[in-house]
């Protein structure tokens, strides 16, 4: 079965199927849906991660289990998968 796949850069390569895998490299995708995926409650941030087997995807850091959160939240962006992960709240550190 044929999966995204991605070069060094993060741009995206072809499907085995011959498919297209997006047309902009991952980080111009996840800088455009940021401020979307910001507005989804339990969504703390976004970053660009990558699944088990190495494939570049955008990572959704979520309060709660993604289970609980994942309402709203796209499975792919422009071709690329979209990993949820709960990392709890996020605060700033406190100066000293």
């Amino acid at each position: 079965m044929g999966g995204p796949t991605g070069d060094q850069t993060g741009r995206a390569s072809f499907h085995e199927n011959g498919d297209t895998v997006g047309q902009r490299d991952i980080k111009t995708v996840m800088e455009a849906h940021v401020d979307e995926l910001m507005a989804i409650p339990g969504v703390t941030g976004v970053a660009i991660g990558e699944l088990d087997d190495n494939t570049p995807c955008i990572l959704v850091l979520t309060v709660e289990s993604p289970a609980e959160t994942g309402d709203g939240i796209p499975d792919m962006l422009e071709g690329y998968p979209v990993r949820l992960l709960e990392s709890g709240e996020i605060r700033p550190m406190r100066g000293d």
